[in-house]
């Protein structure tokens, strides 16, 4: 059963190699840059960690160091992240003993030392660097009555934050205090959609800090969205160019293979493209008069005209020509037989079906005759009754 120690007092200080897999980067920390791990690892891989990476002891919720809770990063998660993809198994750690306040103020001043900022994150990591430095010395903010050891009113002997910050991070106090106005003017919501964006610069955080903070957000959607069609016009436009430019590549390309084709003509074919060349030039030149081609147009016509009416005989021999192909003449003879008799036969029925019409149409007249009706006398279709005559 493991137990719980304090071990605030025997850790503090101390240079250790930890296993790499008791190690955790804080919640709140900011996004691994992958460029700088990998230079780093190409570093670390060539002289060793110069720097030990700088951790401090995880606490339970009543405050105690537990033997399996590991360590959290306090500075160095970028070399943390190089040394365990050089596959390193100990990484040599200084053991700070921090409380989360003053924890989070080292991983800020690392950030703010070695990290390539954004001008949006520098803004925002000093703002809370500042913060964290007034809730731990509220004796330094700006307009606070601090006592001396007579107890009467006077100047602290604490750095004001922009000294302590400008001292930490090696930059000038103004630098230090204009991002801390940034990060505290602009709402951490704008903050985290400029971000990375064509937004993220120092011009665009001095002038959206002008405005109320509830109008902040639509200020930046409204230029985020500006930017983003913009990119997606020009995303079109470049699409459109590479495609004409790879047309006109193309075209190119067909045009020196063509060359390179008539290159290796044999000459006689040249001579003939050139004469060919020549005769259409001449023929563009001597402009024809329209009503010669009209004239042409109509003999072209008559031409078409007996060229169909040619393929319409050849048509009609075309069955004929089959048969003498299958039999020869005595198989066009014997079709042409079979087509008489067939006539010959459709004309006898013809006529005695005309015949039997007549004889028909005889009994018909001679007994409408009888029965009194003449050419003269209309019988109405429609009162007429169901009576057949017999014939």
């Amino acid at each position: 059963m493991s137990e719980y120690v304090d071990l605030a007092g025997l850790l503090d200080g101390i240079v250790k190699a930890l296993p790499i897999d008791q190690l955790h980067p804080r919640p709140d920390a900011r996004p691994a840059n992958d460029d700088t791990i990998a230079a780093l690892a190409e570093s670390i891989g060539e002289v060793g960690l110069i720097n030990p990476i700088r951790v401090t002891p995880r606490e339970d919720e009543q405050g105690f160091v537990h033997s399996d809770l590991g360590y959290e990063i306090v500075a160095g998660r970028h070399r943390w992240y190089a040394c365990e993809r050089l596959g390193w198994r100990h990484v040599p750690c200084v053991i700070v003993v921090h409380d989360s306040v003053h924890a989070e103020l080292a991983m800020i001043d690392e950030n703010l030392c070695r990290a390539e900022l954004s001008p949006a994150e520098r803004a925002q990591q000093t703002a809370r660097r500042k913060a964290i430095y007034l809730e731990i010395h509220p004796e330094t903010a700006h307009g606070s009555n601090a006592t001396g050891p007579s107890g009467q009113f006077g100047h602290s002997d604490t750095n004001s934050f922009a000294t302590e910050t400008a001292k930490a991070t090696g930059k000038p106090e103004r630098t230090v205090r204009r991002d801390a106005e940034r990060g505290e003017k602009v709402i951490p919501e704008v903050i985290d959609m400029i971000r990375g964006t064509e937004l993220d610069t120092g011009v665009f955080l001095d002038e959206i800090k002008k405005y109320p903070p509830n109008d902040q957000f639509a200020v930046a959607s409204r230029e985020l969205t500006r930017i983003r069609n913009g990119e997606r016009d020009r995303a079109r436009q470049n699409k459109a160019a590479k495609i004409q430019a790879g047309a006109k590549a193309e075209q190119v390309k067909n045009e020196e293979t063509r060359a390179a084709h008539v290159a290796a003509l044999p000459q006689a074919i040249k001579d003939h493209q050139q004469v060919t060349a020549e005769w259409r030039a001449r023929s563009k030149a001597s402009q024809v008069p329209d009503e010669r081609i009209a004239e042409l147009e109509q003999e072209v016509a008559a031409l078409n005209g007996e060229v169909y009416a040619l393929k319409a005989t050849n048509a009609k021999f075309e069955a004929m020509r089959v048969q003498f192909e299958q039999g020869g003449f005595d198989a066009v003879i014997a079709g042409k037989d079979e087509e008489i008799r067939v006539l010959k036969a459709r004309l006898v029925q013809e006529s005695e079906d005309k015949a039997g019409w007549a004889k028909k149409a005889k009994s018909w007249q001679k007994r409408a005759i009888d029965l009194g009706w003449s050419n003269d006398v209309v019988i109405p279709l429609e009162q007429s009754n169901d009576e057949v005559i017999p014939l």
